[in-house]
């Protein structure tokens, strides 16, 4: 369904009237909209899926933690009324049953083509999740936008500068050029809490963070951008020992243009 935009499997069943055993044709076309959540770590995801996903992280700092329980208990101390809510659901049942199915153009789509490193294979797909991005934004503003002479939507500036300002990292993590925010938090507490030549190792950093298996997964990416080295590998019951790569590689991210 991702990949085709269409799912087709062979499914065996039951006659009702004979009793006997067929084999149906399913065609479920699409397109969809697929969201799931998974507390394991990027390299943990399998490679097809993640190239083909737009990838958000949880902000883990103690800030965000704290932000979360000032709402939690707000929310406590003045609760919104159950009609107020349905209200709010019920405009956005309205605004998506108002909008129409739009073929979108992009007039300035050649202009994004430098600023996406093509030396990686994943470009392919993240310049096309790009420009879907542009589309859906143009699409739901489809309202308070021009139409060409074909009677297609024209995206604006505004539609890219949206995308730009949220869908940046997302897209920087498919394209596999910047961390994600685990590893970044994690690499955050090694320095702090260690100097460039101290060696550490993943049960340190499990007690100093308070994570389970998830920090070797992190680890694991933070050696693939170069940001840690691993000077001991485990042997027997003595563990594998890291310490901060003292040259690592710059982590520039995706950067996208002003227009």
């Amino acid at each position: 369904m991702l990949s085709d935009g269409v799912l087709r499997l062979m499914s065996p069943s039951r006659d009702p009237k004979t009793g006997q055993m067929e084999t149906s044709h399913i065609c479920q076309p699409g397109p969809i909209s697929y969201i799931e959540s998974t507390t394991l770590g990027l390299n943990s995801i399998f490679a097809e899926d993640r190239t083909r996903l737009l990838i958000f992280c949880a902000n883990e700092s103690a800030d965000q933690s704290k932000r979360i329980i000032e709402r939690l208990a707000n929310d406590a101390k003045t609760n919104t009324p159950q009609n107020q809510t349905e209200s709010i659901i019920a405009l956005h049942h309205t605004v998506q049953r108002l909008l129409k199915p739009h073929t979108v153009t992009i007039p300035f789509a050649d202009k994004l083509i430098s600023c996406i490193p093509a030396d990686r294979v994943e470009v392919r797909r993240v310049f096309r999740q790009l420009l879907s991005l542009i589309e859906a934004v143009t699409l739901l503003h489809q309202y308070q936008r021009q139409k060409d002479d074909n009677g297609n939507l024209i995206a604006q500036i505004e539609d890219y500068n949206i995308v730009k300002k949220y869908m940046t990292e997302p897209l920087s993590r498919s394209l596999g050029v910047s961390l994600t925010a685990g590893a970044e938090r994690l690499k955050e507490v090694i320095e702090e809490k260690f100097e460039p030549e101290d060696n550490f190792t993943a049960s340190e950093l499990k007690e100093t963070t308070g994570l389970g298996s998830v920090v070797y997964d992190r680890l694991h990416e933070l050696r693939a951008a170069g940001i840690v080295e691993i000077v001991e590998r485990a042997v027997g019951n003595s563990p594998a020992k890291y310490r901060l790569n003292p040259y690592p590689a710059a982590q520039n991210g995706l950067q996208l243009p002003d227009l």
